[in-house]
């Protein structure tokens, strides 16, 4: 059993093994050895514990994980030995060998030591191997050719690309390796260029001014982008979690209720959908809510990032395994829609006919039925509605019934009642229009017709529908009463229909004329005057005996 030691590597505490911890603190000791009473080493070790402390990070999966001996080793191999470098007019050669051992891969970041505006050029120059010039002049084309477009692109790239600020950084950026030759090379790159500038200084004054005033110009410039950026993001994030969470809300809400929904003249979902045992509702609500709640959940995550920064990423096992559900829910809905489909797919009816012994020289009285237990009143209207029948059952119950009237040159009259229904196959659908339960009477002269047709709730709401055919033999007087206007077809060709006295029709000139409704208005010039009064003829006569 070891002892392990907490220790601060540049901010970030590590639990490190005793053994790890001498021999970390020994490598510190103989990098302070070979830095000793050189210029700015204190910024060189600050540096070196920085990348340190990021290789560390790397390397463990967790802060309790402990750093033992072989991570140590693995940085010391990454980093190098410090007795092999000093800072000396030989630094060149002697760090050939460290430099040759490898090189990373250049990550971009804005080079801010040598920027007009933001550093991106220079940064980009550095990613594609080339002198930033080439990069500015290409920005300058882009903009003359691109109406000012581009300036978006580079106002973007300064927002979301990094500034190398930090030796590491600026390694990384040219793609060095960052061990303690290159941290080395690169601090005493940058003391040397500050002692040039320092030495230049009465040449460079008026350029440095003009570049330190404009970099400083457009640094406060990306700073109040960077805020509003900032904001706008965090704005979006609150947006999302808003709009999400009052989805996820109606979802549950809507699927907890949704069965006992009405919709078409109250006929609950759950009616329409639970069509067979192999895909019972239960299982459409719990598909649908996968389906659309988890892209709803996404949506609430990615607001939460956006809000919070820091905030931990989901798994990606969890990830894959919601992706995975996700798309089993689309292919689950995908075979219900189309098991759906299928259920009306077909159409089937039965057709029953009747002889009726009313021959040219009787007056057929036709009426209209209805029961009390489901409605007084009784019209055409299309779709089922859910009713109770005297036992207190429910059933489906319709008033989509269409009543067409044809001449015939047959002695008799005849009564066909088609019933019409949809289903997975035409046998299916046949069955259902059979299971139709319907009622006329003859009585006498007089047809009495049902205005309405019920269906068990377990044939479900499959288009079921009726439609009767009178066929009357020529010169046979018809008697209607006004509540079946509703249910006449358009194609009976019938006359003078109303919907508040009763009539006689008979078919002439290929039409059901009525034979005693009030005759059409027609103008009448009178006697006494120029004007022209609209009555009926009846009036006419009228007058014309007062006047004798």
């Amino acid at each position: 059993m070891k002892k392990t030691v907490n220790i601060n590597l540049a901010g970030i505490h590590f639990h490190i093994d005793e053994d790890a911890f001498q021999k970390l603190s020994s490598y510190f000791d103989s990098i302070r050895n070979s830095l000793k009473n050189t210029e700015g080493s204190e910024e060189i070790l600050n540096d070196i514990e920085a990348r340190i402390a990021e290789l560390f990070s790397e390397k463990i999966d967790s802060n309790k994980q402990v750093v033992t001996l072989n991570e140590v080793d693995e940085i010391i191999s990454i980093m190098g030995q410090p007795e092999d470098y000093t800072m000396n007019d030989g630094f060149e050669e002697q760090s050939a060998d460290s430099a040759a051992s490898g090189t990373t891969t250049k990550k971009l970041f804005r080079d801010i030591d040598n920027k007009y505006i933001g550093g991106v050029s220079s940064g980009l120059g550095h990613s594609l191997g080339i002198d930033a010039i080439w990069i500015r002049l290409i920005w300058i084309l882009l903009v003359l050719a691109g109406m000012g477009s581009p300036i978006l692109v580079y106002i973007i790239l300064w927002i979301l690309v990094p500034a190398a600020i930090t030796t590491s950084d600026k390694l990384k950026m040219t793609g060095d390796p960052i061990n303690i030759s290159n941290i080395e090379k690169k601090f005493k790159e940058g003391f040397d260029t500050v002692t040039n500038t320092v030495k230049n200084a009465d040449y460079a004054k008026y350029g440095d001014k003009f570049k330190s005033g404009t970099g400083k110009f457009f640094d406060g410039l990306a700073k109040v982008f960077k805020v509003l950026f900032s904001v706008l993001v965090k704005f979006t994030g609150i947006v999302l979690i808003l709009l999400a969470t009052a989805l996820l809300i109606s979802l549950i809400t809507g699927l907890f209720f949704i069965g006992n929904i009405y919709f078409m003249d109250q006929i609950k979902i759950s009616h329409y959908f639970v069509y067979n045992d192999q895909y019972p509702y239960w299982l459409f609500v719990t598909l649908l809510f996968a389906a659309v709640g988890i892209p709803l959940f996404a949506l609430f995550v990615g607001g939460l990032r956006l809000l919070i920064s820091h905030l931990k990423p989901v798994s990606t096992t969890v990830k894959i395994l919601l992706f995975i559900l996700w798309i089993a829910s689309i292919v689950g809905l995908t075979f219900i829609a189309h098991a759906q489909y299928q259920e009306t797919a077909f159409s089937g009816k039965t057709v029953e006919e009747r002889t009726l012994h009313i021959s040219s020289t009787d007056t057929l009285n036709f009426a209209v039925v209805s029961d009390h237990q489901f409605e007084i009143e009784v019209y055409r209207k299309a779709g089922l509605r859910i009713k109770h029948n005297t036992s207190g059952d429910p059933v489906f119950y319709s008033n989509d019934i269409i009543l067409n009237l044809k001449s015939s040159k047959d002695s008799l009259a005849k009564l066909v009642i088609d019933k019409k229904a949809s289903g997975n196959s035409f046998s299916n659908a046949k069955l259902r229009a059979e299971e139709i339960n319907y009622h006329y009477d003859l009585t006498g002269k007089t047809l009495s017709l049902d205005g309405f047709f019920t269906t068990a709730i377990s044939n479900k709401l499959r288009n079921q529908e009726i439609e009767i055919t009178v066929f009357i033999p020529e010169n046979t007087v018809l008697f209607m009463d006004p509540k079946l206007n509703s249910f006449i077809s358009s194609s009976s060709r019938f006359k003078g229909k109303t919907n508040t006295n009763s009539h006689h029709y008979k078919f002439e000139n290929h039409e059901f004329a009525c034979l005693d409704c009030p005759k059409e208005k027609i103008n009448l010039e009178l006697e006494d005057s120029n004007q022209t009064e609209v009555q009926d003829d009846w009036e006419i006569r009228v007058k014309e005996k007062l006047n004798r």
